[in-house]
């Protein structure tokens, strides 16, 4: 996100480039600005949004300044998400440790709600049968 709010500065500056250093930052531009949209069409995919919000999205990531409401309003949903679950998400993330605690322990594939002792095959958080 940081790359991307720099490369638009970049281009609203009212600096003389060479032709050189143009293209090239028009490529670096491009490139990252591909990248982030990979980057939010899976994160998407990973939070089960639809079709239709998806391809939006990946519209609305090619609009300057629009892509950094796009990236906050995605990065938003994942937060909420990975609370929920349980975790304490900070400025960089979630810790590796706390994700190795998820990925051992016996958690809804669904909503995060941990199943440990739970013998009725449904989490009794969202109704999802669980995979035991």
């Amino acid at each position: 996100m940081i790359a991307i709010f720099a490369l638009n500065a970049f281009g609203v500056a009212p600096i003389r480039y060479t032709p050189v250093t143009a293209i090239g930052l028009i490529v670096v531009s491009v490139a990252v600005q591909l990248f982030a949209v990979v980057c939010v069409l899976q994160l998407q995919a990973v939070l089960r949004v639809g079709v239709g919000t998806r391809i939006l999205t990946g519209v609305l990531m090619f609009a300057p300044c629009v892509n950094l409401l796009v990236l906050l309003s995605v990065n938003a949903r994942a937060t909420h998400v990975l609370k929920r679950a349980g975790l304490e998400v900070g400025l960089l993330g979630v810790s590796p440790g706390q994700l190795e605690r998820v990925f051992t322990a016996d958690l809804c594939s669904a909503c995060g709600y941990r199943l440990d002792g739970n013998l009725s095959g449904t989490c009794p958080e969202c109704g999802e049968p669980s995979a035991r």
